[in-house]
C-alpha cells in the first residue's frame, strides 16, 4: 500500500484483507477523510489467484479510502482483472493493470 511517496504497508503472511485492515490505522499526517489517497499495489504470479471475488477486493479498498488499484502479472494471472474496469468505476477507483513476463 503506497500513499503519497511513502510505503504504509506490505502484506506478509497476514493476507491481502488482513493488511487493507491495518492500513486504516497508518493514516498519514494531514491526509483529509474526503480525499482519496493510497494505491494498493500487486504483483501476482503465475500460481497466484484471488482469494474470494474482484468485488469483496475492491469494495475494501474503495471502504480505506484509496484512489486505486494496480496490478502486474502474468497474462493469466491477470485474467480475473479482465472486466473489472467497470467495477472499479463504480467504486470510484483507478485500475491499472499491467502484463510482464
Amino acid at each position: 500500500m503506497v500513499a503519497r511517496a511513502y510505503i504504509l504497508a506490505i502484506e506478509a503472511a497476514e493476507g491481502l484483507s488482513a493488511m487493507l485492515e491495518r492500513v486504516s490505522g497508518l493514516r498519514q499526517w494531514g491526509v483529509r477523510a474526503k480525499r482519496r489517497i493510497g494505491v494498493l499495489v500487486r504483483r501476482l504470479g503465475p500460481t497466484d489467484r484471488e482469494a474470494g471475488p474482484l468485488e469483496a477486493l475492491f469494495g475494501q479498498a474503495a471502504g480505506q479510502g484509496l484512489a486505486g488499484i494496480a496490478v502486474t502479472g502474468s497474462g493469466s494471472a491477470l485474467a480475473p482483472y479482465e472486466d473489472a474496469a467497470r467495477l472499479a468505476d463504480r467504486l470510484g477507483l483507478f485500475l491499472v493493470v499491467c502484463e510482464t513476463r
